[in-house]
């Protein structure tokens, strides 16, 4: 089903990335059909499609998975959502920021990414040669004892939250990194602010993703409250 589905997204963005180059648009895609690498040499079909597949995948899965994650960590730690409530709906914009940096930090949606080494290198007294391909980790380094004190706990008032690296660093660092946290500043506000008495009903429930690359909660069964 999941290749079938991918097959069905190359035909529909081919024919997207045809008409673009016969008729031009107003558009991201269009930005990428008209792009030149280093002056001279278009981005293939191939490459546009990949571009267009992360800006989807990370402009979404990513975004809710933090949300969710988040939500089921306020649940199983009633003092710290008893903090994020009073701050919500406007009360303590600061503390919701911080918040959403803790979530990104404990519930990092993109626990690895690939990267090419581009010279021989030597880490942590490990050779690694020119060419190898490594992951770096962002869900370990936002756990590291040496930089976040007690590490493993949710802790919303956390001084150094938006020292994490769930966004990445430097060049490749995510071009959506602003967008992703207004949206979980806007959704957290509301939620906590219009919604009360959360109540995990099946602890069995909870579905997370097994993706060496990807993870986040895919199922939370929950109820709630209109808050009054």
């Amino acid at each position: 089903e999941c290749a079938r589905a991918f097959v069905e997204y190359q035909k529909y963005m081919k024919s997207k990335i045809e008409e673009r180059r016969e008729h031009g648009g107003d558009d991201l895609l269009n930005d990428l059909v008209e792009a030149r690498v280093e002056g001279e040499t278009p981005l293939t079909d191939e490459e546009i499609m990949s571009i267009m597949q992360q800006f989807m995948v990370a402009g979404n899965e990513t975004t809710t998975s933090t949300i969710a994650g988040a939500m089921l960590q306020l649940i199983r730690n009633p003092d710290q959502m008893a903090k994020a409530k009073a701050a919500a709906g406007g009360r303590d914009p600061k503390l919701i920021q911080n918040m959403v940096e803790e979530a990104l930090r404990y519930e990092t949606p993109t626990a690895g990414m690939w990267r090419l080494v581009t010279q021989d290198t030597e880490l942590g007294g490990h050779a690694i040669p020119k060419g190898a391909m490594v992951q770096l980790r962002y869900a370990a380094a936002n756990r590291d004892p040496k930089k976040f004190e007690n590490p493993d706990k949710f802790d919303v008032e956390r001084k150094n939250a938006r020292a994490h690296l769930a966004f990445g660093k430097g060049p490749h660092m995510c071009v959506g990194n602003m967008l992703s946290r207004k949206e979980m500043l806007v959704a957290f506000d509301e939620l906590l602010e219009r919604l009360d008495n959360f109540e995990i009903t099946d602890e069995s429930g909870i579905a997370i993703l097994p993706n060496i690359l990807l993870r986040g909660v895919t199922k939370l069964p929950i109820t709630y409250e209109v808050a009054k």
